[in-house]
Formats: C-alpha cells, sequence, structure tokens
C-alpha cells in the first residue's frame, strides 16, 4: 500500500524540489521514441512540440484537412519541465536554432523523422544534447552543449 502511494506522489515531490536531467532527459527519449513508432501505427504526421516559453512539451497529430489536433494519448500527457530543468534551445529543420516561442519536430508515417536537436540544462549548468536520428528515429544522447546542425 505505501509502495503504491509513494509511486503516485513521488514524481510531484520531485518537481517541487527540482529537476533531475538526466530523469528528463530520459523521459524525453522515451516520447521521442515512442512517437516515431506511433506515427507508423497511425499512418499519420505526428508532431512534438516545444514551448521554450513555457517550458513544457507535448504530442499532436496532423489531421487530413491541414489542422492540428492533440494527441489523446493516456500516458503521454502534455509534460511541463520540472524547475530547474529548461530547454535551452531546440534546433530543427524547418525553424533552425529556436530560443524562444513554440516550435515542433514532425514524425512521419513512413518512417523518419525531421533533424532535431534538443538541449537540455539544469539550474547547475549542466547540460544534455538529445539528436535525433532522422531515418531510424533512435536519440543519441550526450552530455554537454553539441551543435549537430554544424557542417
Amino acid at each position: 500500500m505505501m509502495g503504491m502511494v509513494l509511486a503516485f506522489t513521488f514524481p510531484k515531490f520531485q518537481n517541487l524540489l527540482g529537476g533531475d536531467i538526466k530523469s528528463v532527459s530520459r523521459k524525453m527519449v522515451g516520447t521521442i521514441q515512442y512517437l516515431y513508432d506511433e506515427s507508423s501505427i497511425q499512418r499519420k504526421v505526428i508532431r512534438l512540440n516545444f514551448d521554450l516559453n513555457e517550458q513544457k512539451y507535448w504530442a499532436s497529430v496532423l489531421q487530413e484537412a491541414n489542422g492540428i489536433s492533440r494527441l489523446e494519448v493516456p500516458f503521454l500527457p502534455e509534460r511541463d519541465l520540472p524547475r530547474g530543468v529548461r530547454l535551452e534551445d531546440v534546433v530543427v529543420l524547418h525553424d533552425g536554432k529556436v530560443t524562444q516561442g513554440e516550435t515542433f519536430t514532425e514524425f512521419y508515417p513512413i518512417g523518419g523523422v525531421e533533424k532535431t536537436t534538443i538541449h537540455l540544462q539544469d539550474s547547475r549548468g549542466e547540460k544534455i544534447t538529445l539528436k535525433i536520428n532522422p531515418l531510424t528515429g533512435k536519440v543519441h544522447v550526450q552530455k554537454g552543449y553539441f551543435d549537430f546542425f554544424e557542417s
């Protein structure tokens, strides 16, 4: 019984105390890999949206009429980054380097994902770079800040 209570309340306490950049990066990697697979299963373009002002991310589906709707997945809700961890920038092919406002990465139903690099930073200055492989959807995680878009 106590284990169940801790399982539900510990993530909330973690958000109050500040986040762990490694935990945030693991969750983001899982989200990316899930959306890569889900796009093929649903046969739809799926977006991973980033709001750098509000420090959150969420998924949405590109509908037939070119409108965008949120992807309703019970275990993939909109996620606020915990206090102490932030999106420093997101680099995507269609927008370049985005440091404020919103941007997105698209996952395609025939396989593949838009070339994307995500930079996370914590309150101690530790940085992690997530690079999404556009062909496989696999995420390369590296400690530090790396700009993979440089030639």
